[in-house]
C-alpha cells in the first residue's frame, strides 16, 4: 500500500465502509499531502490474514489527526503479529482541544475501538494496549 491508499479511506473513517465526502478543511487537508501519495509503505491490500487470535493495539492519533498519521508505525506493530485499530482524533468540536474535555473525548475514542474490537473474532481482548503521539 501507499501513504495515498490510506488517505483514500478518509471518506470512510468514521461511518465504516458508509463514504462521506470530504469538506472544506479535510479536502484542503488531503490536497496538501499529494506530493506524498505515492510513497510506498509496508502493508499489502487484500491479503489473507493469519489465523488465530492476537492482541490488540490501539493507535490514538494526535489531537485533530486522521487514524493514518502514523501508518507505518502501526504497520510495524501489527507485523508482529498484533491487531492495530485507530480512529481519527474527533475531540469536542471541529477542533480537538488540549484541556480536560478533549482529553476526555479521546478517551471515549479509544472507548469506541475497545468496543469495536469486541467484533473482531481475531482480537484477543485479554491482551490490550494503547499507544499514542502528539506533537
Amino acid at each position: 500500500m501507499t501513504f495515498g491508499d490510506y488517505v483514500a479511506l478518509e471518506p470512510t473513517e468514521i461511518s465504516f465502509g458508509h463514504p462521506q465526502k470530504a469538506t472544506g478543511q479535510e479536502a484542503e487537508h488531503l490536497a496538501a499531502m499529494a506530493p506524498s501519495y505515492g510513497t510506498p509503505l509496508n502493508a499489502v491490500r487484500e491479503l489473507e490474514g493469519a489465523s488465530g487470535h492476537f492482541p490488540v493495539i490501539i493507535y490514538a492519533p494526535s489531537f485533530s489527526q486522521v487514524p493514518w498519521e502514523n501508518a507505518d508505525l502501526c504497520e510495524y506493530i501489527a507485523s508482529f503479529g498484533y491487531t492495530v485499530l485507530a480512529v481519527p482524533a474527533m475531540g469536542v468540536g471541529p477542533e480537538s482541544t488540549h484541556d480536560v474535555a478533549g482529553t476526555n473525548e479521546q478517551a471515549r475514542d479509544i472507548s469506541f475501538l475497545m468496543d469495536y474490537a469486541k467484533s473482531l473474532p481475531e482480537a484477543d481482548l485479554s491482551e490490550v494496549a494503547v499507544v499514542g503521539y502528539t506533537h
